[in-house]
């Protein structure tokens, strides 16, 4: 359902195919696509895959053994740097991929620049699941989606032609023992005990309208620690000033993690018990290590941007009011309400309630893995 007729593509006479995944932004964008990565691999072992994304996301993707090349591309243009060098650094990014000949590029961001990379790429097949830019930029298509279709099936159903029929695989990433003993390391060093219980908060998004207020957050951190909970408030570049804000109407002990890179954030992330997270990059980070993972959703739809499943201990908390879900950057009350309806309490007896149903079944990742 959702594609024109088309005639599925034949690759029988072709078990080495070469492959170009395409999703340029934004971090749990780049995650939410790892099962459909897994997907083209078990299909076809032999094939030549490669992803195609900005820089900055670029690192989410190593160490993917499904993966044989990650291209990173910058999108923006660098400090000092011309139009015309802007330019011919585009020039040069797509004679690259026209060079590696490649017979499927499926774009999962339908912007005017992936159309276009996708476009000029040279491949015969040009997949897009929901192109929002024109069409002829592309041979194959869906045309409708499920408004409460989880992404990770959004993405998967963009194999429809391939013959490849979606499987339930979840987000995840590659985490070193390097980075795992970092994050060890880490946590020690700010006075916490890795081998118990770690309750991670996270109150940054990129979107106004996705940032739980800082309030609830700090008042979560009190009980968490009156209860003798280790809690440990975890920050991207740019959101400092919430953390502060934390840090200033936090009464107990204060530990506000660094600024680090994306790997290491999630090495850490994994040693929690349980991350309560804005519906952000980093909700998406926290789960694909492993952790339970408690979603905030004011403005989305968590039946498609939460596609993690409460028996794996993960839960998306979200309020049903009459202009939600929205999708905006600013809301059109003026008044958050449906962040604001989401109340602390309910977030704070669920982790309570999951603790100890933790405890009860012994089960390992109570404690942190060293």
């Amino acid at each position: 359902m959702g594609f024109r007729s088309q005639q599925k593509i034949d690759l029988s006479r072709n078990n080495e195919p070469r492959i170009l995944i395409c999703r340029l932004r934004h971090l749990g964008d780049v995650i939410v696509s790892t099962p459909l990565i897994d997907a083209i691999r078990s299909a076809f072992p032999n094939a030549h895959i490669s992803y195609l994304t900005e820089e900055k996301f670029a690192p989410i993707l190593k160490n993917n053994p499904a993966l044989d090349e990650i291209i990173a591309v910058k999108t923006i243009r660098v400090p000092f740097e011309s139009r015309r060098q802007a330019f011919k650094r585009q020039l040069s990014l797509i004679s690259r991929l026209r060079d590696q000949n490649f017979d499927i590029v499926i774009d999962l961001f339908g912007s005017y620049r992936s159309a276009l990379y996708t476009f000029l790429s040279g491949a015969n097949v040009r997949i897009c699941g929901n192109p929002k830019v024109k069409r002829i930029f592309y041979t194959h298509f869906q045309k409708n989606v499920l408004p409460q279709e989880s992404i990770v099936l959004r993405y998967l159903k963009s194999l429809h032609f391939l013959g490849i029929e979606p499987n339930k695989q979840k987000p995840h990433i590659f985490l070193t023992r390097d980075e795992k003993d970092f994050a060890f390391n880490y946590l020690r060093s700010k006075g916490l005990d890795p081998h118990q219980p770690i309750i991670g908060l996270h109150p940054g998004a990129t979107w106004p309208t996705k940032i739980w207020d800082y309030t609830n957050y700090s008042q979560l951190a009190q009980k968490l620690s009156r209860e003798g909970f280790q809690v440990f408030v975890t920050c991207r570049p740019g959101e400092e000033h919430i953390t502060r804000k934390i840090a200033g109407g936090w009464i107990g002990p204060v530990i506000i993690g660094d600024v680090l890179p994306v790997r290491q954030l999630a090495a850490v992330i994994r040693h929690f018990l349980i991350h309560v997270s804005n519906d952000c990059g980093v909700m998406h980070l926290s789960a694909a290590v492993g952790t339970s993972t408690f979603g905030i959703f004011g403005p989305s739809e968590p039946k498609v941007w939460f596609p993690y499943a409460q028996s794996d201990g993960h839960k998306a908390f979200w309020k049903e009011i009459d202009c939600r879900p929205c999708f905006t950057k600013e809301c059109a009350k003026g008044t958050g309400a449906c962040m604001v309806a989401i109340d602390y309490m309910n977030v704070f007896n669920e982790i309570i309630a999951r603790i100890k149903q933790y405890r009860e079944s012994n089960d390992p990742h109570l404690l942190g893995e060293s």
